[in-house]
């Protein structure tokens, strides 16, 4: 079509004075190089369509693969929730039963039941089952080895209550951390005794109480409080504090409950677990009994105070007070230096 209308214009031309000519031939060529302008952008143009339809088709069938990939790990979820659903409704009948017992006995008796069903044993499996492998646990303990890295070849030792399968002491001893821990589970105390760590079998709070004041650097405890009643809870921060140096370091571990899933299921499958802990209820706690420097942390896997599985206070009992010396009495010179 464009080239039709160059040609009737150029048949015009010669009608035209050769002045006239001049001019349209020289508009004509300047036709002729936008037309050429035009066909070389339309064309670059469609090179790009081309290019963006083979992105999309690519990125398509890049998307279908992975829609394949990742179906059969749908179904390996979908599988797995529906084995955790047994098993959170086979811990609650044991609960159930357990309260039933507590209820119904005495304290001697009920001690001797939960003897006869081997907890110790069911809890250890259990830990195994829901918190993972050691290796993965001690992988989120380690952000907190900055904390205690002072404390390398110190003069007192740290305290770490209810260790468990002693993943945070095993970290510690390869740190030269002066450590040790107290669980009342005596399957995760023969355990911990095996890898050469010292771990006694005894109840964490009445540890607490009988050390003299001032005798520990620090105390750690990593998923403890939530097993807690109240008065145990507020017993055990300042049993910690008094047994703190000035300076001592206590972290406190626990599920985050502002997390959704965390505080609305996860908390619950385990039955040992009295009810969630606030993070603010709890850094005030601390605050409240007389540590010093008092910090909320957010972690696993996000800093994030809704995405964060667990969080922790970091808190440091308030440093030793100054001694301060008399100021020495002025001297009084005597009447005899004066004669």
């Amino acid at each position: 079509m464009a080239s039709r209308l160059v040609q009737s214009a150029m048949h015009g031309l010669r009608l035209l004075s050769p002045g006239a000519q001049r001019e349209g031939a020289a508009r004509i060529a300047a036709l002729n190089q936008q037309l050429a302008a035009a066909r070389e952008e339309h064309a670059l143009l469609r090179s790009h369509v081309a290019k963006m339809e083979a992105e999309q088709a690519e990125l398509a069938m890049a998307v279908h693969h992975e829609l394949l990939a990742i179906t059969p790990g749908l179904a390996e979820v979908k599988r797995l929730r529906a084995e955790d659903r047994a098993e959170v409704t086979s811990l609650l009948a044991v609960l159930r039963r357990a309260r039933a017992t507590k209820t119904s006995r005495n304290a001697g008796a009920a001690a001797a039941e939960i003897d006869d069903v081997d907890m110790a044993a069911f809890y250890e499996g259990f830990e195994r089952r829901f918190r993972g492998t050691r290796e993965s646990v001690q992988d989120k303990m380690r952000p907190y080895i900055d904390d205690v890295r002072h404390l390398r070849g110190g003069d007192m030792p740290l305290l770490d209550v209810g260790p468990g399968r002693c993943e945070w002491l095993e970290l510690l001893q390869r740190e030269g951390v002066p450590s040790y821990g107290v669980d009342v589970n005596p399957r995760f105390v023969e355990a911990g005794r095996e890898l050469g760590l010292d771990v006694r079998h005894e109840d964490a709070i009445t540890h607490l109480r009988s050390l003299p004041p001032q005798s520990l650097a620090g105390v750690t405890a990593f998923q403890v409080m939530e097993h807690l009643e109240p008065a145990a809870l507020f017993d055990f921060v300042a049993q910690a504090l008094r047994a703190l140096r000035p300076g001592g370091l206590l972290i406190m571990e626990t599920p985050n409950p502002l997390n959704v899933l965390v505080g609305s299921a996860q908390f619950w499958i385990d039955p040992s677990h009295v009810r969630p802990i606030h993070p603010e209820f709890l850094e005030y706690l601390c605050v409240n009994r007389g540590f010093d420097r008092v910090e909320l942390r957010f972690a696993n896997p996000s800093a994030e105070k809704s995405e964060a599985m667990d969080y922790a206070v970091v808190a440091v009992t308030p440093p030793a007070s100054p001694v301060t010396t008399p100021a020495e009495p002025a001297a009084v010179e005597s009447s005899a230096a004066k004669g």
